[in-house]
C-alpha cells in the first residue's frame, strides 16, 4: 500500500555518511514535480532539454528515471512541488555511498508497495549508490 503524506519531513534521515563531500551533489530537478525529503531520484538520460537532470524515480519512466540515481536530502518548497516556471532549481542529493538511511525516511514510487519490491529497490540503492537502507529501529 502506497504512503499518503499530508506533511514531509523536512530532511532525510542519514544515519551514516562516509564523506558529505564526497556523498552529496548539487542537482538541477525536472519542474512541475513534488519532492518531499527522501524521495528516490532517477535522472534524465535521454537527450533534450532536461538531460541530466533529477526527477522522481518511476520503474516505468522511458527518459532514464527507471534507474535509481539519487535521494534527495531537503525538501525544497512547503507544499513539496517544484514550480512550472522559473529559475532553475538546485537541490543536495545524496548521491553516493558508503551512507545510510533509515527506510521510513525514504519516499518510494507509489508502484513499489510490497516487501519484495521494497528489498529489491533497497538492493538496488546498495549495489548502485553504495548506500544501506536501514530499518526503523
Amino acid at each position: 500500500m502506497a504512503k499518503t503524506l499530508t506533511q514531509s519531513a523536512v530532511a532525510l534521515q542519514i544515519v551514516h555518511e562516509t564523506d558529505a563531500k564526497y556523498c552529496r551533489e548539487e542537482a538541477s530537478l525536472l519542474r512541475g514535480h513534488a519532492y518531499p525529503a527522501g524521495l528516490i531520484l532517477g535522472i534524465v538520460t535521454e537527450d533534450g532539454a532536461d538531460k541530466g537532470k533529477f526527477g522522481p524515480h518511476d520503474p516505468t519512466a522511458t527518459d532514464g528515471r527507471a534507474a535509481v540515481a539519487a535521494i534527495l536530502i531537503y525538501r525544497q518548497y512547503p507544499d513539496d512541488t517544484v514550480p512550472v516556471s522559473g529559475p532553475p532549481v538546485r537541490v543536495a542529493v545524496l548521491r553516493r555511498g558508503p551512507a545510510s538511511v533509515t527506510e521510513g525516511s525514504l519516499i518510494r514510487h507509489p508502484s513499489i508497495d510490497t516487501v519484495a519490491e521494497k528489498a529489491a529497490q533497497d538492493a538496488d540503492l546498495l549495489a548502485t549508490l553504495g548506500i544501506r537502507v536501514l530499518p526503523q529501529a
